[in-house]
């Protein structure tokens, strides 16, 4: 916390300070008025109006008074900035906040909740209003960046710490809390009116625009909720980032962000590159998922609803940032990798049977973290024995996954997912093993119901993308390396097929099915999709040896 403190302090130093009272008033009436709403309903509720051949975004109130968005987001960073610096919400805003939170839990926290839960709803307005988002970062300001990533790193710091203070409702309070609420002015009485429990209309969708996780007040002093809301804002800018990159490049424009001045923001650079990263992000976010596994225990309804998309975020958080080869070099050998936390908070994402969107973004993270070419990720896992849990939660339910598939299946996502990380493990010599022993039996279970029964026949889209899957499964678990591998394991996965053929009509059907996948690409070329994966070469060998040696 001193730490991101210190970085505030700089960010402070370098920026123009606006100290005028009734500016920071009139901030924190926008803050408190439009903290009412839901996301969606802020999205709903912009309006462009033009005023003097100016057009700007606001939200007009029944009272006839008004929000300027533009004016709100270009001056919310540094407010933000200035708040967490002094540890105390504005005078104008301690009645309402007293008022909201029933005189309990602490009018700081709640406040910077709030900045926070706002930043990432003025960023997700839809296109029209997108002078607002850009307004956050000042058209893509350097400088402006870093002061967004200062701020959200320095208020995740903050709840974090909080929250591990273990709820004494004491330690929840600034040390200014306590202090008497300065008289607030007449602009303040209008905000507590719009600022009262806000409602909440309805859950949100996989992309977190809701904001359901304080079950309609987003004023929570709970600092978990802090935690969730710069999670969720991270994310936000992470996501966008990624989605222009992929609009450019599918435009054929250079994929390289921060190209030029009208390239967006590289707010994943100045993350990832953050001095403080390593400490608040690359350690701790793992505390923070815990946190949010620890209340989604005790919770229902919209609240077991909010705190899953926290860990959404999270998820999401560790997939972009670990793009980044400095970010993974430091998460791989870090404080909660071995200890083992990180893999028992992963295991935990496996199990979320009710979110399988959050579950197939964690196992894309995990596959591209192991895959990547710089780090020895894999080699460095082999080493942390309690990883072993995490890769046998994974087998389990790419069993029961690959079991259930069909032809008559539709498509399922998850389970195309399953067998791509599984595939990565299958095929490094520290798991193959491990991956064999385990996965034979199911794998038997489906080779023997036929390639007609489990669809591998189909050239569909629906269908074709887990064929090939399964098929490069089949070749790299019987991928033997002499130069790396025990004189012992080879042959390992032909035997434990075998193994698994109780009867000769079960051994026939399997070998059935291995020689189908020979054929795999005249199945390939009768696809309309010209993106088609293609079967290797490599792994046609490794399927036609795979036959061979089933057959002796």
């Amino acid at each position: 916390r001193a730490a991101a403190r210190r970085s505030c302090l700089e960010q402070k130093e370098n920026a123009d300070n606006d100290d005028d009272l009734e500016f920071t008033q009139d901030i924190a009436f926008a803050v408190l008025s439009l903290t009412k709403f839901t996301h969606r309903t802020l999205k709903a509720r912009a309006r462009r109006i033009s005023r003097s051949g100016e057009t700007t975004s606001c939200i007009i109130f029944e009272d006839g008074s008004s929000v300027n968005l533009n004016w709100l987001a270009s001056h919310l960073p540094q407010h933000l900035l200035e708040i967490l610096i002094s540890e105390k919400a504005p005078a104008s805003a301690q009645r309402v906040l007293s008022k909201s939170l029933s005189g309990k839990g602490s009018k700081w926290i709640s406040y910077i909740s709030s900045c926070i839960w706002l930043l990432q709803g003025l960023h997700q307005l839809d296109k029209e209003h997108t002078p607002v988002s850009l307004a956050l970062t000042r058209s893509g300001d350097e400088n402006a960046v870093k002061l967004l990533v200062d701020i959200l790193l320095f208020s995740f710091t903050i709840g974090l710490a909080t929250a591990k203070m273990g709820g004494d409702e004491e330690a929840l309070r600034s040390c200014s809390d306590a202090e008497e609420a300065a008289e607030a002015p007449s602009r303040s009485e209008s905000a507590s009116v719009k600022a009262e429990t806000p409602t909440v209309d309805g859950d949100g969708d996989d992309q977190g625009d809701e904001d359901v996780a304080s079950v309609g007040n987003n004023l929570s002093s709970n600092p978990v909720d802090l935690v969730g809301y710069c999670v969720r804002c991270i994310s936000s800018f992470l996501r966008a980032q990624v989605k222009s990159a992929e609009a450019r490049r599918k435009k054929g424009k250079a994929s390289q962000v921060g190209q030029s001045a009208s390239e967006p923001v590289d707010f994943q650079n100045s993350l990832t590159s953050h001095f403080f990263v390593g400490r608040a992000l690359v350690e701790s976010i793992f505390d923070a998922m815990e946190l949010f596994f620890d209340a989604i225990d005790d919770a229902s309804g919209p609240r077991r609803k909010g705190l899953t998309l926290y860990v959404a975020g999270s998820v999401e958080i560790l997939y972009v940032c670990s793009f980044d080869v400095p970010f993974v070099e430091e998460l791989v050998v870090s404080q909660h990798m071995a200890d083992g936390k990180a893999f028992s908070i992963l295991r935990k994402v496996i199990y979320l049977d009710d979110m399988p969107d959050i579950v197939s973004n964690m196992l894309r993270w995990l596959t591209a973290f192991a895959e990547n070419d710089e780090v020895e990720v894999l080699d460095i896992l082999a080493g942390y024995d309690i990883f072993n849990r995490l890769l046998l939660s994974i087998l389990e339910r790419n069993n029961k996954s690959i079991i259930a598939w069909g032809a008559k299946q539709p498509f399922n996502t998850l389970a195309m997912d399953l067998l791509r990380v599984v595939e990565v493990f299958g095929d490094d010599s520290n798991f193959k093993a491990r991956v064999i022993d385990c996965s034979a039996e199911a794998l038997v279970a489906v080779l023997q119901r036929g390639p007609e029964y489990n669809g591998f026949n189909k050239a569909d889209n629906m269908h074709l993308p887990f064929t090939h899957s399964f098929f490069k499964l089949l070749a790299a678990l019987h991928c033997f390396n002499p130069e790396i591998m025990p004189s012992e394991e080879e042959g390992h996965f032909v035997r434990a097929l075998a193994k698994e053929c109780r009867t000769d009509e079960v051994r026939s059907a399997v070998r059935s099915s291995l020689g189908f996948f020979l054929t795999l690409p005249e199945v390939t070329k009768k696809s309309r999709d010209n993106s088609t994966e293609v079967p290797l070469e490599e792994d046609l060998n490794l399927m036609r040896q795979l036959c061979s040696a089933f057959d002796s």
